[in-house]
C-alpha cells in the first residue's frame, strides 16, 4: 500500500488545489468544500509561525495539510491551548470562528454544545481530557467537509512540474498583498514563455508561491523581449 504524502500544495484556478508528490505525481482537487480541498477539516486560518505537522502550503488564507490526520490533529492542539488559557467552550468557539470572519457564532456554539453535550459556559480545562475527540468531530461537522473531484496524473521517478508541457506564453500575476516575495512582485503583469521559465520556475512552482499564470493569446503576442523592455 502506498502511503506517500504530498510535499507541496497550492491554489490553482478557481476552486482547485494542486498537490505535488515526491515521485512527480500531481493531484488536483476540484470543487468540494474548502476544508476538503485543503485537507484542513477545521478550516484553520494561516498565520506565519504556526508549526503544524504536515503543513505544506496555503490557499493563501487557510493552511493546506498533507493529510487529514495532521489537519484533524491541529484542531485538537488549538483547543488544548485554549483550555490552558482558562477559556470556556463558548469563549474558545468565539475565538476560533469569530464574527468578523462571517461566522454565525451563536449557531456555531449551539451546534458544538448539542454535538458534545458540553454546556457553553464549561471551562475547557475540566473536560478537555475526555471530550477533545467530540469537540474535534463537532468542529469538522460545522465546517462542512464534503468531497469533490480528484484528478491525478501518473508519477515518474523524476519529479516534474505540471506546467512543463505547456506551450506559448502567459502573464505573471501575483496575489497582490504584502506577502508576495520581491522577486515575484517585479514580475507582475510581465509576459513569460512556458518553455523558458524564469529563475525559480513558473507561477506556483516555488514552495509557498501563490502567484498565477494568466493565459495570453499567442496569436497576438508581441515579441517577448519587447514586452519585457529588453
Amino acid at each position: 500500500m502506498n502511503n506517500e504524502k504530498p510535499i507541496k500544495a497550492y491554489r490553482g484556478e478557481s476552486n482547485t488545489r494542486i498537490y505535488e508528490y515526491p515521485n512527480g505525481k500531481v493531484e488536483k482537487r476540484i470543487g468540494g468544500s474548502r476544508s476538503w480541498r485543503n485537507t484542513n477539516p477545521g478550516n484553520i486560518r494561516h498565520f506565519d509561525g504556526n508549526p503544524w505537522n504536515g503543513l505544506i502550503g496555503t490557499d493563501p488564507e487557510f493552511d493546506i495539510f498533507d493529510s487529514y490526520k495532521n489537519g484533524y490533529r491541529a484542531i485538537g492542539k488549538i483547543f488544548i491551548s485554549k483550555s490552558k488559557r482558562g477559556l470556556t467552550l463558548a469563549q474558545a468557539i468565539r475565538e476560533y470562528a469569530p464574527e468578523e470572519d462571517g461566522n454565525d457564532v451563536k449557531k456555531y456554539i449551539e451546534g458544538v454544545v448539542n454535538d458534545t453535550r458540553i454546556p457553553a459556559n464549561t471551562l475547557l480545562s475540566l473536560v478537555i481530557n475526555v471530550k477533545l475527540e467530540a469537540i474535534k468531530k463537532a468542529i469538522v461537522k460545522h465546517e462542512g467537509w464534503f468531497v469533490g473531484e480528484t484528478v491525478t496524473s501518473s508519477g515518474n521517478k523524476t519529479p516534474r512540474k505540471e506546467n512543463s508541457k505547456k506551450e506559448g506564453q502567459y502573464i505573471w500575476r501575483t496575489s497582490g498583498d504584502d506577502k508576495v516575495r520581491h522577486e515575484h512582485a517585479v514580475r507582475e503583469g510581465k509576459v513569460f514563455s512556458w518553455d523558458n521559465p524564469p529563475e525559480g520556475g513558473h507561477p506556483g512552482e516555488e514552495y509557498g508561491c501563490r502567484c498565477m499564470a494568466e493565459p495570453y493569446p499567442n496569436e497576438t503576442t508581441p515579441h517577448l523581449e519587447k514586452i519585457l523592455g529588453k
